[in-house]
């Protein structure tokens, strides 16, 4: 399932074009043994956008996550985490920025989740 976000962009006196950003999985979730984990790859794809573009990835996670982004300014990317007996949970979101139409961005959102439990 994939997720996304558009927006419309003005150029006066008409709308140049809307270009949006979709993201492969809509959610991840991780379980994994006590130990580190890398997560499936999240790809992004820019709709109706004229490059180049620039890509920008966050995560908000509470105080005590530890959820951290692979590659953090690419279209695609991986989330890592480690951890013993514990669950992490966050928000990531990608930013992207047309430059091909004066800068506008888009962005959407995905969950993130990691579980680790020792399953022996």
């Amino acid at each position: 399932m994939a997720i996304g976000a558009a927006k419309g962009q003005f150029i006066t006196p008409a709308e140049v074009g809307v270009y949006g950003v979709s993201v492969t999985p809509g959610a991840i979730i991780v379980g994994s043994d006590n130990g580190s984990a890398s997560s499936p790859v999240a790809y992004s794809n820019v709709i109706n956008g004229v490059g180049p573009f620039t890509y920008l990835w966050t995560i908000q996670q509470p105080a005590s996550g530890d959820i951290s982004i692979r590659t953090p300014t690419k279209a695609n990317t991986q989330f890592t985490a480690s951890g013993f007996n514990t669950d992490y949970f966050g928000i990531a979101t990608i930013t992207v920025t047309d430059l091909g139409r004066g800068s506008a961005e888009t962005s959407t959102d995905i969950s993130v989740q990691f579980i680790f439990e020792n399953f022996n």
